[in-house]
């Protein structure tokens, strides 16, 4: 299994934390499109802002890509919504 390293970016508070963005791989770039289509998971800034428990770690159903695994394109994945990452305990929400 390859290793999947989760970068918090910036602690907001407790509960809120700022984490790159694991569908667009931190590019802001909708993943697949030859112009710049903003991600619809970061909104084009190849960041998100999420608030849940930490310490974060790699999402277990994508392996961390953010990606819907099976799919060849870029669907964001069920379980962490794209962002690549899940708090380690308790449930996790982008804040927008």
């Amino acid at each position: 299994m390859p290793s999947i390293t989760i970068t918090i970016l910036e602690k907001i508070d407790p509960d809120r934390f700022v984490l790159s963005c694991g569908l667009c791989e931190g590019s802001g770039r909708k993943p697949g499109y030859q112009s710049h289509v903003a991600c619809e998971i970061c909104g084009g800034k190849g960041v998100v802002l999420v608030g849940g428990a930490a310490p974060f770690v790699g999402c277990a159903l994508c392996n961390g890509t953010g990606r819907k695994p099976g799919y060849h394109a870029h669907v964001p994945c069920d379980v962490c919504h794209g962002v690549g990452a899940q708090p380690l305990v308790g449930t996790m929400s982008i804040i927008r």
